[in-house]
């Protein structure tokens, strides 16, 4: 019968051994049955803890069983896929941007009529909408690789 570690010293204080990280959740999972270690989801002190202590326990519990290299792989095609994502909708609007410059250059839509001045503010004022209206939340939202 599995024992548990009945306060959050002492569920904390238990160190992995090496190459815990490469373990999966299964074989983490036989490993501390094994032991006859079972860390429970809240310690016999949970109520006597501040939310900061709670919370540091709740990760390191997360940290303990479910950082799993397959929950590692799943977390970075993930964020490949934002970024390629990310990535096309950039594209797509550039292309969009060369589009309304060649419709400004080329004498489609206004003919001859237009002033070689006039495109000139037409091109600056198409692309600074652009940049505000797509380049500066494209920046903003720009997926970022994470951490861990």
């Amino acid at each position: 019968m599995p024992r548990k570690l009945m306060n959050s010293r002492e569920c904390m204080a238990w160190q992995p051994p090496a190459g815990w990280n490469d373990l999966s959740y299964e074989e983490r999972f036989a490993h501390l049955k094994r032991l006859g270690l079972s860390f429970p989801l809240r310690t016999s002190d949970w109520d006597d803890m501040d939310y900061l202590q709670q919370v540091r326990y709740s990760h390191w519990l997360g940290q303990i069983m479910h950082d799993t290299p397959e929950k590692r792989a799943c977390k970075r095609r993930e964020e490949r896929r934002e970024v390629l994502g990310w990535w096309r909708l950039l594209v797509w609007w550039c292309l969009c941007l060369a589009g309304a410059m060649a419709l400004i250059w080329t004498d489609v839509v206004f003919g001859a009529s237009i002033t070689t001045a006039e495109r000139v503010g037409l091109t600056v004022f198409t692309v600074a909408g652009y940049a505000v209206a797509i380049g500066v939340p494209m920046y903003i939202t720009a997926p970022t690789k994470s951490t861990r």
